[in-house]
């Protein structure tokens, strides 16, 4: 008996949501084995590239790596009569909701600014600090926060926008530190440079500068 059955493929990803130096291994698996399933019959919709295709009969896979600083969505998939069976069947499923991939991606990094009221202390004077971030977090605490010649007391915020009071445990230069790694925005994307305010308390020598 003729086969007259056209083959059918089904995209699947290792990951959907790609972040900063991620890429997704997407796996291409055929109904039947194909000797013309090439790179060229995958169309990448949106930004990000394919590269590393390889693979025979039923089973190709490829990497897919997003926009290197932008945040979005991508669809690979595969058109009608973009491969054939043994029998010179083509595919005719492109309209297939498994011949559809859609990833979505962020490789947009947060980023902290540190601001104070005041970046010169008097006599028994505090400093009121804001953390202002890139981006809203889930994760963002007072232990991501490092403190040199000093305190920080009332932590409280939320999103994008926290703030604390910087009470000086002397007169040498007090820093306040946000370090590369310390959080994460809603993608999951973790801050990558570390961020320092100076502070300078009241010196005796020196006299109140203000």
């Amino acid at each position: 008996m003729a086969d007259t059955t056209p083959p059918t493929i089904a995209i699947t990803s290792s990951n959907t949501k790609v972040k900063a130096d991620e890429t997704a291994l997407i796996t291409l698996t055929l109904s039947e084995p194909a000797t013309d399933f090439i790179v060229s019959d995958l169309v990448v919709t949106g930004s990000g590239t394919l590269t590393g295709f390889s693979g025979s009969g039923s089973n190709y896979s490829a990497v897919f790596t997003p926009a290197p600083t932008g945040e979005g969505s991508s669809v690979v998939s595969v058109a009608n009569f973009k491969f054939s069976d043994a029998a010179g069947n083509a595919n005719e499923d492109g309209a297939d909701a498994n011949n559809r991939l859609e990833l979505t991606y962020d490789t947009v990094r947060p980023t902290i600014t540190i601001t104070s009221n005041k970046t010169y202390l008097g006599l028994g004077e505090n400093a009121a600090v804001t953390f202002t971030l890139s981006e809203p977090s889930i994760d963002f605490t007072i232990e991501d926060i490092t403190t040199t010649y000093g305190t920080l007391t009332g932590f409280s915020g939320s999103g994008k926008s926290y703030t604390a009071t910087f009470v000086p445990s002397g007169v040498d230069v007090g820093l306040i530190t946000v370090d590369g790694y310390r959080f994460s925005d809603s993608f999951g994307n973790q801050n990558n440079q570390s961020t320092r305010l100076v502070i300078t308390p009241f010196d005796p020598n020196r006299g109140n500068v203000q």
